[in-house]
């Protein structure tokens, strides 16, 4: 009796440890990957500083500074790549990298070892990525998230001392080609993200007014000619030459839905000794103009983006289910701003879908208007029950 007694507490104990093991091994799991989520955003690297008059402790300190301006353009060079490190590169040394190093979150000096005059450190650093995103944001620096931003861009070139004028919506029909200045715009602007439009893409036949033609444009008439080209943001103004040595840039950005200003700067560059030619010169200017402009119109179009409307769509002259996926895929993924598609209601060839835009009707429906690409057509019939009106091609 005293031996089954006996096992019974043994096996007993076996279970206990057994469960103690168990939570043991669950505890261990969990810290290991809380461990690899944090060593996933660590990076590892080695500094050095020279050993000068036996200062050991003054050369220590210049390898882990050293260190941590390494750990901080490798994220860098991992977050933007190659071709963004060139493009953002006066950006990020005069606005992003600094000796203050404050985007690092904590630093470890895993190892040290001195050879000579040289005393090396190996460091783990982890940068804290929302303080370096705000200093992109903060330099204009466009990470790529989410779709560019299209805009359409209004700004004549006058060359002096000749007052020769140039500017494409004098006779917008026959698209004419991109002037010195509107070419130079169009890499800036793109550097931070944003898509310039293609005008040749757009047909204008009997689209706009007269007063649509003149150089100086009231900023009623630039909002206007965003619509046409279905843009939240165009930037108008005018840029001088002036004897092909010095660049006078005036610009506004214009948000299209209000015909608000957005944001404006004049800038001004010289080529003073006259060997460089002008394109430098422009493209100087061009890149200063959106380093200023391009934060102030994301922000401008991402919050106005974050007001989403549930817009009423009923397509009429569906043949097959076929017919209302393709309505419903266009919809979604070739109409920027559509974050979903709901179907509502059914009645013979018609079905009535609920459509969440980030933005209001009037720009969904510049959205939609005149795309050759999508598989249906906007109905001029009288609207029904407000909602809007497709057919099928």
């Amino acid at each position: 009796m005293n031996r089954v007694h006996g096992h019974r507490q043994i096996n007993l104990w076996l279970l206990i440890l057994a469960i103690q093991l168990s939570f043991l091994l669950s505890f261990s799991t969990l810290f290991a990957q809380e461990d690899g989520k944090a060593e996933s955003r660590d990076i590892l690297v080695i500094g050095t500083g020279l050993v000068a008059d036996e200062n050991v402790a003054r050369a220590k300190a210049a390898a882990v500074a050293e260190a941590l301006n390494k750990g901080v353009e490798q994220y860098l060079v991992k977050t933007l790549g190659g071709q963004g490190m060139i493009t953002h590169f006066p950006r990020l040394v005069r606005g992003v990298i600094s000796s203050e190093n404050r985007a690092i979150e904590k630093f470890n000096i895993l190892a040290e070892e001195r050879q000579g005059k040289s005393y090396k450190v190996l460091v783990r650093v982890r940068i804290n990525e929302r303080v370096m995103e705000e200093r992109f944001r903060e330099n204009g620096i466009f990470l790529g998230k989410g779709q560019p931003v299209t805009v359409l861009f209004l700004v004549s070139q006058v060359e002096q001392p000749q007052n020769t004028l140039s500017y494409w919506w004098v006779d917008p029909e026959e698209s004419p080609a991109l002037t010195a200045a509107e070419l130079a715009l169009h890499q800036a602007f793109e550097a931070f993200g944003f898509f310039p439009v293609n005008r040749a893409t757009k047909s204008l036949e009997g689209r706009f007014e007269p007063e649509m033609t003149a150089p100086d444009l009231t900023h009623e008439d630039a909002a206007r000619w965003g619509q046409i080209f279905s843009v939240p943001v165009v930037v108008q103004g005018r840029c001088e030459i002036v004897n092909n040595r010095e660049v006078h840039l005036s610009l506004a950005a214009l948000g299209v839905e209000k015909a608000l200003v957005i944001d404006e700067i004049s800038r001004s560059e010289s080529d003073a000794g006259g060997s460089e030619g002008i394109k430098p010169v422009l493209e100087k200017a061009a890149r200063g103009a959106a380093a200023r402009l391009c934060p102030s119109m994301r922000r401008a179009v991402e919050s106005h983006e974050t007001a989403s409307s549930q817009i009423e769509v009923l397509v009429k002259g569906l043949r097959n289910f076929r017919d209302l996926k393709l309505v419903k895929e266009a919809l979604e993924k070739d109409i920027e701003g559509v974050r979903s598609v709901k179907q509502a209601k059914m009645s013979g060839d018609s079905v009535g879908l609920i459509v969440d835009f980030a933005g209001g009707k009037e720009a969904f429906l510049r959205k939609i208007s005149g795309r050759e690409n999508l598989p249906f057509l906007m109905d001029d019939s009288p609207p029904e029950e407000e909602a809007i009106i497709l057919r099928m091609r």
